[in-house]
């Protein structure tokens, strides 16, 4: 998986901030309590000009964004239901949020600081991890990184091409056709 850029820029609304990394298999299994009703999948994305979304299904609104929300990739987890209710017996329907008791030790994979935080936020955030015993990584995002080179020959170049591997050579300095015996810097 890769980073988002355009999520950066519309959600972090400073640059210290972070976003934490998870599996669905994950939120998957710690929603899974018993008496816990939780419905987990992603968000389709539709046109609602054009698109149908199923009026019979109660719960299928909570599961459909508008098209241009496609960047987020979101996975939305929605509470069924409260419990049974104590004199009719009956299923009492969630009317508004909950709040949902979770192991973030075990949520959490990794915590990425924005691209653009300052040195001193990442050390906050990694003191904050280490104070507290979590067993997850602090990784400085890397969009706004600068590219590395490499020394690379013509024949280099061809060797990696025909083994198979996708290297970036497009953007090289030096000649910009070097013939098979110079040598050049190229993306790595």
């Amino acid at each position: 998986e890769h980073e988002s850029a355009a999520m950066w820029r519309l959600y972090a609304q400073t640059n210290e901030s972070v976003a934490i990394q998870t599996r669905y298999s994950t939120l998957y299994e710690l929603l899974d309590e018993p008496g816990d009703e939780f419905l987990l999948g992603p968000v389709n994305y539709i046109d609602y000009e054009n698109d149908l979304v199923e009026p019979d299904e109660m719960i299928s609104p909570f599961f459909h964004k508008r098209k241009s929300f496609e960047h987020e990739r979101e996975v939305r987890a929605v509470a069924l239901f409260e419990g049974l209710d104590d004199a009719t017996g009956k299923v009492k329907p969630r009317q508004e949020g909950c709040q949902v008791d979770i192991d973030l030790k075990k949520l959490i994979n990794s915590v990425y600081v924005a691209p653009t935080s300052p040195a001193w936020f990442r050390e906050l955030v990694e003191s904050v991890v280490a104070r507290y015993s979590l067993p997850f990584s602090v990784v400085q995002s890397q969009l706004d990184a600068s590219h590395s080179f490499e020394k690379c020959s013509y024949e280099q170049k061809r060797k990696k091409r025909n083994a198979g591997n996708y290297y970036l050579y497009s953007i090289c300095t030096g000649y910009p056709y070097s013939p098979p015996n110079k040598t050049r810097e190229c993306y790595s």
